[in-house]
């Protein structure tokens, strides 16, 4: 029996996935859980310790707020935040 290109290909794409030390099977990376929770972990602290303010003369009208991109989204006009310690009250 004869195994299309197709076939061959998934045959070794699997031998590539099973013997990769980043890719799948045993030898995935086993760190590779914690960077989202890190991300996210780094996201919450500057929001919770950080009020944000647009630099002072620009309106909150004037923010272009346009996209750009295909699979990833991002600002044409990269987004300036000044960050100013969060005072708290007791």
């Amino acid at each position: 029996m004869r195994l299309s290109s197709i076939q061959k290909g998934l045959r070794s794409l699997r031998l590539i996935l099973r013997w990769s030390r980043l890719g799948g099977g045993g030898r995935s990376c086993p760190a590779m859980n914690t960077a989202p929770a890190t991300v996210e972990f780094v996201l919450a602290n500057l929001l919770y310790w950080f009020d944000w303010e647009v630099p002072d003369g620009v309106k909150n009208e004037d923010l272009n707020m346009q996209e750009e991109g295909t699979l990833v989204l991002r600002k044409k006009v990269p987004l300036c935040l000044v960050p100013t310690n969060y005072i708290w009250d007791d």
